[in-house]
């Protein structure tokens, strides 16, 4: 017999196993494409993403013809027009058909299109009036200046990372809206910088097709004295155990980081408030906005089905684009990224160690008691299940 579904209303920390919701394609960001004619395939190949003058475009990867797909290897493509493999019809950069050997009949031909629109400088795979209706009030309850803080004119790409996620989807986000596991899995990481007792929450609304949650957490007051306690403590274990290398400041992930931008930029001015240590936004259900030092950085990531026969719910990948803000001189970008990149994925390696801990438990079967929330810290989680509830498919 066919397992039932599980119940939501009973909120058991395992809810998200066979539950899905409307899926939110994201196509990147203007300031991540250079050039005109730029194109990108999607991380889970169904789209193809242009730069033209119209702006970016998203098109479905299906040649209008037979539905062969027309790119193939995800990531940035060469300045070339689109060409089928198959039957080599050609598009141009807003996918309307240039050319199609031994057809008459092609006129008004084009690529599909998904619902799409431009929020922020990003392409967002939802209509305008979803988009209206779903992020009308994001940034606006816990600061002026926050949606515009997000917004992609402000920065400059960096880098791209495409990671997997040996676990389900929903679980990270689950994870990322969880404020309750940051001093005790990022205790020498995130919990070196951020202030968990001063945690404030912006919640959009559960009954409309997408919803979004912006966490605020602040730097607390001596990240030096804490740094440096963390250090003698990673120093002690490295005597003790005498394993890997020796360690340094660097292995201190966003204390490190927090401490050099202070050398560096003193009393400089930040696009936010400087003790803004972090706003952690989620688009649900899988697109993460993630702000760092009073708004400098910038990291987006998203999560998607990867391009795989496996239909495992685990087969999944996490891309993340890193930017700076425009306002970074240029001789510390490079240092920055390097600073950057490496405190990022410190922590996101250990936020894979607890979900893969919980999957491990989760999938094991039902979990019948009701979950326990906490009420400042995950505060979100809640949200974000409530928001599922309303919208599963």
């Amino acid at each position: 017999m066919p397992k039932s579904p599980p119940t939501l209303g009973s909120y058991v920390p395992n809810w998200y196993l066979g539950v899905s919701a409307p899926e939110m394609p994201y196509f990147g960001a203007t300031s991540r494409f250079l050039k005109m004619g730029d194109k990108f395939l999607t991380h889970d190949g169904k789209h193809i993403v242009s730069f033209s003058h119209d702006g970016l475009t998203a098109m479905q990867n299906v040649c209008a013809h037979a539905g062969s797909q027309i790119l193939s290897t995800p990531g940035l493509q060469p300045a070339q027009e689109l060409s089928c493999p198959i039957h080599k019809w050609r598009y141009d950069n807003v996918g309307a058909l240039t050319h199609a050997p031994n057809f008459c009949n092609h006129a008004h031909v084009a690529l599909a299109r998904p619902p799409q629109s431009m929020w922020n400088g990003y392409l967002l795979g939802m209509s305008e009036s979803d988009a209206r209706q779903s992020l009308a009030g994001f940034g606006g309850q816990l600061g002026s200046g926050y949606c515009d803080a997000f917004h992609a004119r402000n920065f400059t790409f960096l880098e791209e990372k495409v990671v997997p996620v040996p676990y389900p989807r929903t679980l990270m986000a689950i994870n990322y809206q969880d404020g309750a596991h940051v001093p005790l899995a990022h205790p020498t990481t995130f919990a070196s910088v951020a202030d968990c007792e001063s945690y404030a929450w912006e919640m959009g609304p559960i009954d409309t097709p997408f919803s979004y949650s912006i966490q605020e957490v602040r730097a607390h007051g001596d990240v030096q004295g804490v740094a440096e306690r963390a250090l003698r403590m990673r120093m002690h274990n490295w005597r003790t155990l005498e394993i890997g290398p020796r360690p340094t400041e660097d292995d201190l992930g966003w204390a490190s980081l927090h401490l050099w931008l202070k050398r560096e930029l003193g009393d400089a001015p930040r696009p936010l408030d400087r003790d803004v240590f972090a706003l952690w936004a989620i688009i649900y259900p899988y697109l993460m906005f993630e702000l760092y030092e009073g708004g400098l950085l910038l990291a987006v990531s998203h999560l998607v089905s990867s391009m795989s026969e496996d239909p495992s719910h685990t087969n999944a990948q996490n891309p993340i684009e890193f930017y700076v803000h425009n306002s970074v001189p240029q001789d510390m970008i490079e240092p920055l990224k390097e600073k950057f990149i490496r405190a990022y994925m410190q922590s996101a390696h250990e936020d894979d160690e607890l979900c893969l801990s919980l999957y491990a438990a989760h999938r094991r079967g039902p979990i019948p008691f009701r979950r326990t929330y906490h009420e400042v810290y995950e505060a979100g989680d809640q949200h974000l299940a409530d928001w599922f509830h309303r919208n599963r498919i």
